[in-house]
C-alpha cells in the first residue's frame, strides 16, 4: 500500500516546518526591507549630487525583490512625471553601479546586489481603472 500524505482542511500539506525555515523567511524579508531603504537613500543622494539627474523626476520604490543570496535585486518603481519613463529607467539602470557601491558601503550583508530597475505598472493601471469607474458614475 502506498503512503499518501494527508492534507489539512485548507488544502496544504500537513508537513511540519522547522523554526529555522520561518526564521530564514523573516531574515530575507528584513534584508529586502533594508535593501529598499538603502536604495531609496542612494537615489536621494543621486538626485541631490548628480547634475545629469532629470529635473523634476520623482522616484518611488514600490517593491524590491532580491535573490535569496542577495546577488541580484529587481527594484520596481513608480516615476513622476510619467511621460519620460523609458529614459528615466535607462538613466537609473545606467547609474546602478553607483547605487550598488552606496549599498555596499552601508549594508550589513556580505555582498551588494546588482540592481535592476523595472517600471511598476500596477499603480498606473489602478489609476486608470479608477478613472473609468468615475466616468460610469
Amino acid at each position: 500500500m502506498k503512503f499518501m500524505q494527508k492534507k489539512s482542511s485548507r488544502g496544504k500539506s500537513s508537513r511540519v516546518r522547522s523554526p529555522q525555515e520561518g526564521l530564514g523567511r523573516y531574515r530575507q524579508a528584513q534584508r529586502q526591507k533594508e535593501l529598499s531603504e538603502l536604495i531609496s537613500q542612494a537615489i536621494w543622494e543621486l538626485s541631490r549630487d548628480d547634475k545629469s539627474f532629470p529635473v523634476g523626476l520623482i522616484v518611488t520604490i514600490t517593491k524590491v525583490i532580491a535573490s535569496p543570496d542577495a546577488a541580484y535585486a529587481n527594484v520596481f518603481c513608480q516615476l513622476f512625471p510619467d511621460e519620460g519613463r523609458k529614459d528615466s529607467i535607462k538613466y537609473l539602470n545606467k547609474k546602478s553601479p553607483f547605487l550598488r557601491h552606496f549599498v555596499a558601503e552601508r549594508a550589513a550583508f556580505r555582498l551588494a546586489p546588482k540592481i535592476h530597475f523595472i517600471y511598476d505598472e500596477g499603480a498606473s493601471k489602478g489609476d486608470h481603472i479608477l478613472e473609468l469607474l468615475d466616468k460610469l458614475k
